[in-house]
């Protein structure tokens, strides 16, 4: 290997370093945890899931994670009732998951929420469906209908 190809290697590096924190520069950061399901015992277990929120709007105040209410969820974008800047963003999520990142971004005609799902399998975890409800309070009143929802998983 050249000395020219070692210089290039860390030089790759850390470009690919600074493009993957793009997302998040100039964004407020806020953390919550999904509680844990199950027993592990009558049922499945789900272990707890640590959530990061990048708020790139500056609109978001809180998010807290919700219990889901298996008779009115529905995947997608929901207002609250008598809660007008507070939103209920719901999708399904796995027993698989270790961590979850939700980036919200100001596009030029609506917001658009991606939702990243890191997968860390291991022996004894079940590929099974879990209902997830992250309530997002806003400064103000934003409508369902103004945000799209994106969802991605990854290694």
């Amino acid at each position: 290997m050249t000395s020219l190809q070692r210089l290039a290697i860390p030089v790759v590096a850390l470009a690919a370093l600074a493009l993957a924190s793009c997302d998040t520069i100039g964004a407020s950061m806020l953390q919550a945890t999904f509680p844990g399901q199950g027993d592990g015992v009558q049922e499945f277990h789900v272990k707890p899931l640590p959530l990061t929120f990048w708020d790139r709007t500056g609109l978001v105040t809180a998010i807290e994670p919700a219990a889901p209410v298996p008779a009115e969820w529905t995947e997608g974008i929901h207002a609250v009732p008598d809660q007008p800047n507070v939103l209920s963003t719901q999708w399904l999520g796995g027993a698989c998951e270790g961590h979850v990142t939700a980036t919200l971004f100001d596009d030029p005609d609506h917001f658009t929420l991606r939702i990243e799902s890191s997968i860390f399998p291991a022996l004894g975890c079940v590929a099974l469906g879990v209902q997830r409800d992250l309530r997002i309070t806003f400064r103000r009143e934003v409508s369902p209908d103004d945000v799209v929802m994106t969802e991605s998983e990854g290694l």
